[in-house]
C-alpha cells in the first residue's frame, strides 16, 4: 500500500506546483490579472494530457528514443534535431505573438 502514496502525491502536487509557478511568472511580468487564465489553461492542459493517456505514449517514445541512442542509429540524431528545431520555432513564434499582442494592447489596457 505505501507504493500508491507517491502516485497520489504526484497527481496532487504537480498541478499545484504548476499553478504556483505560473502565478509567480505573471507577478514578475507585472500582470497578475492574467495569472488566472494562465493557471486554468496549464492545469486544463495537464488534465487533458493525463486524461487521454498521453503520458504513456510519451514514456513509450522516450524508451524508443533511448533504445535508438544505445544502438547508435541516425534516428536519434534526426529526432534530436527535430526536437530542437521545434522548440526554437515554438519559442520564436510565442515571442512574435507576444510582441504583436502587447504592442497593440489586446491582452491588457495600455495606460
Amino acid at each position: 500500500m505505501p507504493s500508491a502514496i507517491p502516485r497520489y502525491l504526484k497527481l496532487f502536487f504537480v498541478p499545484l506546483g504548476l499553478a504556483f509557478l505560473i502565478y509567480a511568472i505573471f507577478l514578475l511580468a507585472r500582470y497578475p490579472e492574467g495569472a488566472v487564465v494562465g493557471i486554468l489553461a496549464a492545469v486544463g492542459l495537464y488534465m487533458l494530457y493525463r486524461g487521454f493517456g498521453l503520458d504513456d505514449i510519451v514514456a513509450l517514445e522516450k524508451e524508443k528514443l533511448w533504445d535508438a541512442f544505445l544502438e547508435q542509429r541516425m534516428v536519434f540524431i534526426s529526432y534530436t534535431a527535430a526536437l530542437l528545431v521545434s522548440l526554437v520555432a515554438t519559442v520564436y513564434g510565442a515571442m512574435e505573438v507576444w510582441k504583436l499582442y502587447s504592442a497593440e494592447g489586446v491582452w491588457y489596457m495600455v495606460p
